[in-house]
């Protein structure tokens, strides 16, 4: 690795950590990147979606669609992914059904990302977050990932959840299934 790239790995590191922090001051991780953000935190906001009378496949494409044109403008200058996943069990890194499911999708874990693991007593299970930086040619990707879990007959489909964010924007938005968005805007 050279010393440009090297520079580089640490800046994004350190600009992911600023954006996790500045999450944290507000929040914690589990309240934020959780299923249902809409309802445990106050000015957040949920986006429901005209499902036109589609179903199925058609259904899926159209909201894939649909999605990536509304989130492009907000993204187009990069974003954040927090990629959620749980387990029952203390691990080094994120679950390999997570890192499996990816592969299938062909979105590329950047070295530069950051994990954090939390022990959940009320549910008494482990949370796996991961962190990081992405390209905003990937948008539809990883759209497609994160409604699949909701569409299980559609191969191949995800196990995790995954929250978008944006410095620039303060947004947080979690695609909580195939009926809607939660948009949650950071206060600071």
């Amino acid at each position: 690795m050279t010393e440009f790239e090297s520079r580089k790995l640490k800046n994004i590191k350190m600009e992911l950590n600023t954006a996790i922090e500045k999450i944290k001051k507000e929040h914690t991780l589990k309240k934020v990147f959780s299923l249902g953000i809409y309802n445990r935190i106050e000015n957040c906001k949920r986006i429901y979606l005209d499902r036109l009378n589609k179903k199925g496949l058609d259904l899926f494409i159209y909201l894939v669609r649909i999605i990536t044109s509304k989130m492009k403008p907000i993204f187009r200058n990069g974003y954040f992914v927090c990629v959620l996943s749980y387990s029952n069990v203390e691990l080094k890194n994120i679950p390999y059904r997570t890192l499996k499911a990816f592969k299938i999708f062909n979105i590329k874990i950047p070295k530069d990302h950051v994990y954090i693991q939390e022990y959940c007593k009320d549910d008494e299970i482990f949370l796996h977050y991961l962190f990081f930086r992405e390209n905003p040619n990937n948008l539809e990707k990883l759209i497609w990932f994160c409604l699949s879990r909701n569409f299980t007959h559609i191969k191949p489909y995800s196990n995790s959840d995954i929250f978008f964010f944006s410095l620039n924007t303060d947004l947080i938005i979690n695609l909580y299934d195939d009926r809607g968005i939660d948009i949650l805007k950071l206060k600071s």
